[in-house]
């Protein structure tokens, strides 16, 4: 399969083009060229999604997998550059975009969230989830081909560059007593990014289209599993020492709120 990546060398778009070229699958980047392409790749195209897709005016793909879409007129400028180029476009969203997050259990069919301004060209917290669906509803109007739209829960794995996850093992492996909230019982998801991208690759080589939750089941894990095993390899004498979460919570937002000299 000819496939086209838009990104590629970070985190999740990392792992999706690795699993490609392991797949055996001819694969071409277009991204800034900030970072080194992984191994195998057939092309690398030089450009900014935001500003020129001009290395995009020839070339024919079976597929797009577009792993760092986050406004709307991203993917409205990438389908009307690539037209009939290309046979199928696979978005990589998130559950982020469904309206209420405090809900269990929440499938492809719940509510998703709404913006203010669909024009915004600021990412935040508050209009993250609202402008990635409307990524998804941008493509479902403007591109007239099979669409695969995947909505994973928390990303973990190798260069993971956040620390939602890996905050947790990190920690521990460096012993002493850890602060953990008191709710062993907690239910946890998350998708490791190497089985996001060996599921995607395979949806796609099979023309799976539709939108789809990707994440663990419900209730496989919970924290204390997490912090059990963190225990299981942490040096010796390591405690997790349990503390209520709204205090940790209250902590923790003092923490992101306040102001940052450095």
């Amino acid at each position: 399969m000819r496939l086209l990546v838009i990104g590629g060398t970070r985190f999740v778009g990392k792992h999706m083009v690795e699993a490609a070229v392991a797949r055996g699958h001819d694969v071409t980047l277009f991204n800034r060229g900030n970072r080194p392409a992984p191994r195998g790749v057939s092309r690398e195209l030089r450009g900014d999604r935001d500003e020129d897709l001009s290395a995009l005016a020839e070339g024919t793909w079976d597929a797009v997998l577009d792993t760092s879409a986050y406004l709307p007129r991203q993917v409205r400028s990438l389908v009307d550059a690539l037209g009939s180029r290309v046979g199928f476009y696979a978005l990589v969203s998130t559950v982020s975009v469904y309206a209420d997050q405090t809900l269990p259990h929440l499938d492809e069919d719940a509510a998703l969230a709404e913006v203010d301004d669909e024009d915004a060209e600021e990412v935040t917290n508050r209009n993250y989830g609202g402008l990635k669906a409307l990524c998804e509803r941008t493509l479902a109007e403007r591109f007239e081909g099979p669409t695969l739209v995947i909505r994973p829960g928390i990303v973990v794995g190798p260069h993971d560059p956040t620390d939602r996850f890996t905050y947790w093992p990190a920690r521990f492996a460096r012993g002493g007593d850890v602060l953990v909230p008191d709710r062993r019982d907690a239910p946890m998801q998350w998708v490791d990014a190497r089985d996001l991208a060996a599921w995607t690759l395979k949806a796609i080589e099979d023309g799976l289209t539709a939108t789809y939750n990707v994440a663990t089941e419900p209730w496989r894990f919970t924290l204390g599993d997490l912090i059990d095993a963190c225990l299981a390899h942490a040096p010796a004498r390591t405690r997790a020492v349990p503390v209520a979460e709204a205090w940790l919570l209250a902590r923790w937002a003092r923490a992101v709120d306040a102001p940052r000299d450095a």
